[in-house]
């Protein structure tokens, strides 16, 4: 699914972007063969919330893959 940009600290060719590394790893992960098949995952669950047009489910999703993120308080299309 995934296809490899580089290793950590390399520059994406032709994009001009830096590939750059965590620090720390979600949930204990210890490398980034880890932390791909932990977001595989959670993308998958994402898809399926996504697919299923569960908005509380997407939000929530969301939440645990990026922390940062802030569902806005609006009603919702889906809902």
């Amino acid at each position: 699914m995934w296809r490899s940009l580089g290793n950590c600290g390399d520059t994406i060719p032709n994009s001009g972007e830096f590939r750059s590394c965590p620090d720390n790893f979600p949930d204990g992960l210890k490398s980034p063969a880890q932390l791909r098949e932990w977001l595989n995952s959670e993308l998958q669950h994402l898809y399926n919330a996504a697919n299923c047009h569960d908005s509380q489910a997407i939000k929530k999703k969301l939440q645990e893959i990026v922390p940062e993120y802030t569902p806005q308080e609006v009603n919702s299309v889906l809902e």
